[in-house]
């Protein structure tokens, strides 16, 4: 897919850093039906590193929602790793991790 929307924001997750001043907001959007009647989720991560807008693909909505989860983590334990993000009190961001 070569470009795809956020489309309807159905989730938002505030997560914050010692090392920034601003909040890092990871925002997911509503399961879409594509072309191949798979579902893709849209997400993104905004506050930090592109912003770009990426994806998880599955069979249904459901796998495409839980596949985002997973997506999510490991974006951030691999591509945002040196800014520590946390959710809430916690130790981590809040997603699973790879």
């Amino acid at each position: 897919m070569d470009h795809v929307e956020l489309g309807t924001v159905v989730a938002e997750r505030v997560l914050h850093s010692a090392a920034l001043q601003n909040e890092v907001r990871v925002r997911i959007g509503c399961p879409q039906k594509t072309a191949a009647d798979d579902f893709i989720t849209p997400y993104q991560i905004i506050g930090v590193g592109d912003q770009k807008i990426r994806f998880a693909a599955g069979l249904d909505a459901v796998q495409s929602l839980q596949l985002a989860f997973v997506m999510i983590g490991a974006d951030i334990h691999s591509r945002l790793s040196d800014y520590g993000l946390r959710w809430a009190d916690g130790e981590g961001p809040g997603f699973p991790v790879p």
